[in-house]
């Protein structure tokens, strides 16, 4: 099976648009991460994916059908959503046992199958316990324990281990690696976390609220970001990076510049630099020399989320890279 989104757009019911005209494929052993901020567009492509959202335009193709051609009952996706879709009022064995014995699984082979899978998760003493007495990492447990139980077309999971925090997500997540790489149905895991991302993409699609920023291998994208917000997204901790868009090298500094005219320092929030010589970059390929901006005047850099080539700083004129 293979999965392939061609120009893919979603919009909000109020107009907005979540994902602006996305593309990238993804084959049988293929495991395609998602990584974008929280509340960039994740969850609209998770449902679009899962069938459960029809996109503004473009495609969304498995094995060359058209997913949303296909009747509903015949979609074989597995999709961990964040909310994990476990029912309160039932026991994690009925939880367990409902998707098999929806596809004809005879009673003695459904506890079989779910014994085992609760032993593999860890979650076996908590079978007779309803959903709403489950603690979260117990919650998202059952929720991995049911999708082994079956194999499937497509496997999609969306940033499920936000819901915990700090070491908790850190720990589960490791603990359950093993399992996540042994899918071999095309994934696309979703996530906020670039550790997540790294680790289990093959390929790694980087959106900044809806907006293509990159798609390369984990090792491309660490060595050669292709944006300023990739690079500040992956690197949060640098004092200094650099990035290169459309050939040329720009640096820029998180703290402050020096200006090598006069020794004084520039506070500042993401200057530009051009080869390591502090310039601002003006529309029309002019350059200003940090010289001449005026000094005691912190810059900062917002991308304009409308294009990738594109910046502003709080002096409210428009840069664009060249």
């Amino acid at each position: 099976m293979s999965l392939s989104v061609d120009n893919l757009t979603i919009k909000y019911k109020y107009g907005d648009t979540a994902i602006d005209s996305i593309s990238f494929n993804v084959k049988s052993l293929q495991k395609l991460a998602v990584l974008a901020p929280t509340s960039a567009g994740k969850t609209s492509l998770f449902k679009t994916l899962a069938g459960l959202l029809k996109p503004a335009s473009g495609s969304v193709c498995l094995s060359g059908v058209n997913l949303y051609d296909i009747n509903p009952k015949n979609r074989n996706i597995i999709a961990i959503s964040s909310d994990l879709w476990i029912k309160k009022h039932r026991t994690l064995m009925s939880t367990l046992s409902e998707p098999l014995k929806l596809r004809g699984v005879s009673q003695a082979e459904r506890r079989k199958l779910v014994i085992s899978a609760a032993y593999r998760f860890g979650i076996y003493p908590n079978l007779t316990d309803l959903g709403s007495q489950l603690h979260d990492d117990d919650a998202l447990r059952c929720a991995f324990a049911r999708s082994s139980l079956r194999s499937a077309d497509l496997f999609l999971i969306d940033n499920v281990f936000s819901i915990l925090k700090g070491d908790e997500r850190s720990k589960l997540f490791n603990e359950l690696i093993p399992y996540i790489k042994s899918i071999t149905a095309p994934l696309v895991f979703m996530t906020d976390s670039p550790d997540e991302a790294f680790t289990i993409g093959d390929n790694v699609l980087i959106l900044n609220f809806g907006i293509f920023q990159q798609l390369d291998t984990p090792e491309i994208i660490l060595k050669s970001p292709a944006t300023l917000f990739v690079d500040k997204y992956i690197f949060p901790y640098k004092t200094r990076s650099v990035v290169n868009i459309n050939g040329l090298s720009l640096y820029y500094s998180r703290s402050y510049i020096e200006s090598s005219d006069d020794n004084s320092f520039i506070p500042s929030k993401g200057l530009i630099y051009k080869n390591l010589t502090p310039f601002a970059i003006l529309e029309g390929d002019i350059m200003i020399p940090i010289s001449k901006l005026p000094l005691k005047t912190e810059y900062s850099i917002t991308e304009d989320k409308s294009s990738i080539n594109y910046f502003t700083t709080n002096d409210e004129k428009k840069y664009t890279l060249i």
